[in-house]
């Protein structure tokens, strides 16, 4: 009986087929790897987000406190009988008695209406105030 070599004989494609199964074999790696990193990177992310969200709860809260805060200032400096008093006592005034209230009648026959522009309202101020242009 005779040996018979069985050698492999290289074929053309072997080296292709290597190639191949190497590309796939770093594809998959690839894969393993870029799981967990993915993973990771969107927890990251997730982290971040919540961390903002409680920054800008806790902002809200402290301005919907000062939003309180400021409306009750607006109510009780906005109050009637407060401005009263302060016109009474820091700037000196009364209330008008009643020979001193005055009725401006328009003329009769006098349908027109008076356009009443800013610069005339001013001009009546400065005069009841004593300026002079």
């Amino acid at each position: 009986m005779k040996k018979i070599n069985k050698k492999k004989i290289p074929s053309k494609t072997e080296p292709i087929v290597k190639v191949r199964l190497m590309l796939i074999g770093l594809a998959i790696l690839g894969l393993i790897i870029s799981g967990p990193l993915l993973i990771v990177t969107k927890q990251v992310y997730i982290t971040n987000v919540s961390m903002k969200m409680n920054a800008l709860s806790d902002t809200l809260k402290v301005l919907d406190k000062e939003i309180a805060a400021l409306q009750h200032d607006v109510e009780r400096l906005s109050d009637n009988s407060r401005i009263e008093t302060f016109a009474r006592h820091h700037c000196k005034l009364e209330y008008p008695n009643v020979n001193q209230i005055v009725i401006v009648k328009m003329k009769s026959g006098s349908d027109k209406v008076e356009t009443v522009t800013l610069a005339s309202v001013l001009n009546v101020i400065n005069r009841s105030l004593g300026v002079r242009n």
